[in-house]
């Protein structure tokens, strides 16, 4: 499943050089994310709640601590000191964290819920959490939307990477023959058949290697299942960060995944 990342992200970005810089950028933002996307619909398709969200929590982790954390020290190893804007950096982590607050205050509310009617009643209210649950996903549905004008409309400057350097980061040159978007748009959809396939057998074999490998389902769903998703950007993303003349790019990179990841 890491080749077929590192592939349906490869060609994302050809299909994102063929077109607008608007239209690149919104097949970036929504396509970026597909191998973490299709395991999830995978996992919620075989009644696996528990694990979907999970992984969603896993890869924003690996991407705020692991890859953030290892562009910084790959970027800073041998240096005196290491520059960033901070104006474009506070954009995009307040982003981040009212989305999270979005994420979190509801739970931690149904939480609160079930033990109090778990206390006064002995039932838990399922359907009153399934409406609070439909309505934080309208709320997203609403927010992506709202980020999507934020960042392809009034302020893209905050979002901006350059198409050509992005690919040259994903291995991608310049040939004689360049594929047509046909060609993209057809690997696109056989590479995402088999992802669906991986994650198929993923989520099936998965209880298995749970009590095969002693450990826990949390350390599966929140540390394995993640990495199967993103382990090949996360180091294409710290592997460019010493290229870089700043920490601009991949702070920009890792919010922005986390971001898409989110909503």
């Amino acid at each position: 499943m890491v080749p077929l990342a590192l592939l349906i992200n490869m060609v994302v970005i050809k299909m994102s050089a063929h077109t607008s810089p608007i239209l690149g950028g919104l097949l970036r933002s929504v396509l970026g994310n597909t191998v973490e996307l299709l395991i999830g619909i995978v996992t919620l398709l075989y009644s696996q709640h528990d694990l979907a969200r999970r992984a969603v929590i896993g890869s924003v982790l690996s991407y705020a601590l692991l890859v953030l954390g290892g562009s910084f020290l790959y970027a800073s190893y041998a240096k005196d000191h290491a520059e960033f804007d901070r104006k474009q950096t506070s954009v995009m982590s307040t982003l981040v964290i009212l989305v999270s607050i979005v994420l979190v205050v509801p739970s931690i509310i149904a939480s609160a819920k079930n033990q109090t009617i778990a206390l006064h009643h002995g039932n838990n209210n399922t359907e009153t959490i399934s409406t609070l649950s439909r309505g934080i996903a309208i709320i997203l549905l609403l927010l992506f939307f709202t980020y999507l004008a934020f960042r392809f409309h009034t302020h893209p400057g905050v979002f901006r990477l350059a198409t050509r350097s992005s690919a040259r980061g994903w291995g991608v040159y310049a040939v004689k023959d360049e594929p047509g978007l046909l060609s993209l748009g057809l690997a696109f959809l056989a590479s995402a058949t088999c992802t669906v396939g991986c994650a198929r057998y993923l989520i099936l074999s998965l209880g298995s290697a749970v009590k095969a490998l002693n450990m826990t389902e949390s350390f599966a769903g929140l540390i394995l299942t993640p990495l199967l998703g993103n382990l090949g950007k996360g180091i294409v993303t710290i592997s460019r960060s010493k290229r870089a003349p700043n920490l601009n790019d991949p702070i920009r990179r890792i919010m922005t995944n986390i971001l898409d990841t989110l909503l």
